[in-house]
């Protein structure tokens, strides 16, 4: 049976290209509209006859693999004398003698080029040049190489051979994978309530290839009811992997046991979790260097050896990639990028799907591929996706960066000075905002763009005339830190707000993405069907919103699986905990606490809205002798912190135990304390955040598009919050527990009708 494949150009190109070390770390990357223009403008300037944007395509079997290869050549002529003249353009502002050789994958998507084209219109003999145009000014260097069409033919059937190997190892393994799926159970005897219908509708919106929204409480079981319908999927519809995306740390670890739980029952499956660089990286600290790293000189030489040993493993975690990684000394994140390929399921963060600075282009380049997403917890996205579009260029930030470069590299350092006085300069005329004064901008300041330009190009001249020390990792992070506004800047729309803010002796220029859903949905564009499935989506318009979402997306919203006395909640509305009557709720806040611990002993966990409001709190709890029973979220704790703060729970104590954290902290949600560990929880407030330029700005930008803009920037994340919070009492069929929300807006039916419809208050 043939397995077809669609392949482009420039896939083929790279894969041709891997060989020797790990390449240094490319810092010519050129932002898109530049880029097309430069392009544009060299083909128009050609002479007559010359075509561009010529497409190819070619249908190739090798031994059963079938490749499907496109592309589009950029431009191309043939001569009197029938010499065919074939281009490959590339721009760059790479100094013209930092060049020497056209790069390997540059110079390979030229070839395979010219061959697809010789199957469409055959020619004899080909001068093949790679072009690069310096956007910085100068002739453009090209780099010619004479091909006869017969040893251009031999060199292709030797790059397509080798890449249908590779595939056809993938082939074979898919086979076995979908033999186990197709008749796979569901990996436990029965369904909780809700858990069918949850399995049913994720199945029919991955056929359907649709986006579905699931808001189910806690308990259900929505982690393996989403991965069992996706991976059903891959035997029989046009699914080839499934990205499984969270925001936590825990949400990957309950996706590796869910695939583990998949397995049990019958399942191969290969799959793949994916940290970020800096946790897996094998320099102890020091900023990357390809070519000072035993495990990036000779990579792609010992890669092969590492793909074969991971392939005898069907659980790709950290762990084991570090393992493996370190076994064949190989750097172990680009290793882990290396078996993504090859994963069925890939476990990630966000940010690699999202996240324009770090998504995973090998994947995401175009729009349409055959991928499901499931976006768990999805209500963490809105927050995160802002973060992720936006950008600012920070005084403190800079100011370190040009101390740290001491008198070295004087040529960056001025363009540092000269970008620090351009925000200096912006600040005047700010208006005072509550503790800060703010200036507002209806676009970029031209003068912030050329400044932040010309330091880029700087930093970006030396990483790539420069021989390496030990401060050009600094360098490296400040390139990156432009790179990222540059990229914003070419976001930037009416979606965005444009401000420079002082406060807190610091200084911020921003760019601020006040509304996500585009930029969510060109990510979202790039697979075929979207699960976002959260204990916390309510009001669904709200998410929708933020998401892209129409009003033909399904929606599924469940009730709690257990039954409804295991949870007592309790309101007290008459603890006003507002901003202005603060200082005036601790006492009544602390008898309050004391009151319902007290009437059930146990441990609780008693969540605040800011860690002012919980110290001030804490200290009426201090002042009692031998109480001894509290344990106190800190700001920055470590993982071994908290780790201790959650065993608290865990040890048996006759009194039970009192823990304070902050709402919406690590330990609001994606804890676990099962049974007895936890009794229950007080909220205080309604999880408003902060009142802020920002948030401010994000509510006038829904009031102006017609929504409740203080509903969105602060009422829905902030009940958000409260839920979250609450979750973390009823995590199994076993528990049982209490809560009590404080708040006199609770009295408020606003509030109250956010609350979900199975609690009894």
């Amino acid at each position: 049976m043939i397995a077809s494949f669609k392949v482009s150009v420039k896939d083929l190109a790279v894969f041709a290209a891997r060989s020797g070390d790990l390449g240094s770390v490319q810092v010519s990357k050129v932002r898109g509209v530049e880029g097309i223009r430069a392009h544009r403008h060299y083909q128009e300037s050609q002479s007559k006859g010359y075509r561009y944007e010529v497409a190819v395509a070619a249908q190739l079997d090798h031994e059963g693999i079938e490749l499907q290869i496109t592309g589009r050549i950029d431009g191309l002529r043939i001569e009197e004398s029938g010499l065919l003249l074939l281009d490959e353009i590339k721009s760059t502002r790479s100094p013209r003698d930092s060049l020497t050789e056209p790069h390997a994958a540059h110079r390979n998507q030229a070839l395979v080029y010219a061959h697809l084209f010789a199957l469409q219109e055959p020619w004899q003999r080909a001068e093949i040049r790679i072009i690069y145009l310096n956007l910085c000014g100068g002739e453009p260097l090209v780099f010619s190489e004479s091909w006869t069409a017969v040893d251009l033919a031999i060199w292709f059937d030797g790059v397509a051979g080798e890449y249908a190997r590779w595939l056809r190892r993938l082939v074979e393994w898919q086979r076995e994978r979908d033999a186990s799926l197709r008749n796979l159970a569901f990996p436990f005897t029965n369904y909780r309530a809700g858990q069918a219908e949850m399995v049913d509708a994720v199945a029919k919106a991955i056929e359907n290839q649709q986006r579905l929204y699931v808001e189910a409480p806690t308990g259900i079981g929505k982690t393996v009811s989403t991965l069992y319908p996706a991976v059903r999927s891959l035997p029989d519809l046009a699914v080839e992997k499934i990205f499984f995306l969270t925001a936590k740390n825990s949400g990957k670890r309950a996706a590796e046991q869910a695939v583990g739980e998949l397995v049990g029952a019958g399942a191969r499956l290969k799959s793949l979790t994916l940290i970020a660089k800096k946790l897996v990286c094998n320099r102890n600290g020091f900023p990357c260097d390809p070519s000072e790293c035993d495990y990036a000189i000779g990579f792609f030489a010992r890669l092969r050896s590492a793909v074969d040993a991971a392939f005898l493993v069907d659980a790709w975690t950290p762990e084991v990639v570090a393992r493996l990684a370190d076994e064949h000394r190989v750097c172990p994140f680009e290793f882990s990028l290396e078996l993504s390929l090859l994963a069925d399921v890939v476990i990630a963060d966000y940010n690699y799907l999202f996240d324009p600075r770090v998504q995973l282009r090998r994947f995401f380049a175009d729009p349409g591929g055959p991928y499901v997403f499931l976006v768990d917890e999805a209500h963490n996205l809105p927050a995160r996706a802002r973060d992720m579009f936006s950008a600012e260029l920070r005084r403190s930030e800079l100011r370190r960066v040009k101390t740290d470069l001491g008198t070295e590299y004087p040529m960056v350092r001025r363009g540092l000075t000269s970008l620090l006085r351009v925000l200096d300069e912006l600040q005047h005329g700010a208006r005072e905002e509550g503790d800060s004064s703010v200036a507002f901008y209806d676009a970029l300041p031209e003068k912030v763009e050329r400044q932040v330009a010309r330091l880029y190009k700087s930093a970006e001249r030396l990483l790539t005339d420069e021989p390496p020390s030990p401060l050009h990792g600094r360098v490296l992070e400040l390139y990156f830190y432009l790179s990222a506004f540059l990229g914003t800047v070419d976001r930037c729309d009416n979606r965005y707000a444009i401000f420079c803010e002082e406060a807190r002796r610091d200084l911020v220029f921003k760019l601020l993405c006040l509304e996500p859903s585009r930029n969510i949905l060109e990510s979202l564009e790039c697979g075929q069907a979207t699960i976002f499935f959260s204990g916390t989506l309510h009001p669904m318009d709200y998410y929708k919103a933020h998401f892209g979402g129409d009003e033909m997306d399904p929606v599924l919203q469940l009730g709690s699986p257990f039954p409804s006395e295991n949870l007592t909640v309790k309101i007290d509305d008459q603890i006003a905990t507002t901003y202005r009557e603060r200082d005036r709720s601790y006492d009544a806040i602390a008898a309050a606490i004391r009151a319902f611990v007290d009437g059930q002993s146990g441990n609780y966990l008693v969540f605040f809205p800011s860690f002012a409001y919980l110290d001030a709190v804490a200290k009426r709890f201090e002042l009692e002798q031998n109480f001894g029973r509290l344990v106190v979220q800190q700001p920055g704790m470590s993982e071994v912190e908290r780790r201790d703060f959650l065993a608290r729970f865990n040890a048996s104590s006759r009194n039970g135990f009192l823990g304070f954290a902050v709402m919406g902290g690590i330990f609001g949600e994606g804890i676990d304390l099962i049974g007895d560990a936890l009794s229950g929880a007080i909220i205080i407030g309604v999880g408003l955040p902060q009142v802020c330029v920002e948030q401010e700005l994000i509510r006038q930008h829904f009031v102006e598009n017609g929504r409740d803009g203080f509903a969105y920037a602060y009422t829905y994340p902030g009940i958000c919050r409260v839920l979250q919070a609450a979750g973390r009492v009823i995590r199994s069929e076993v528990d049982v527990g209490r809560i009590l929300l404080i708040d006199r807006r609770y009295a408020d039916g606003v509030y109250r009708e956010l609350l979900p419809d199975w609690w009894e208050v």
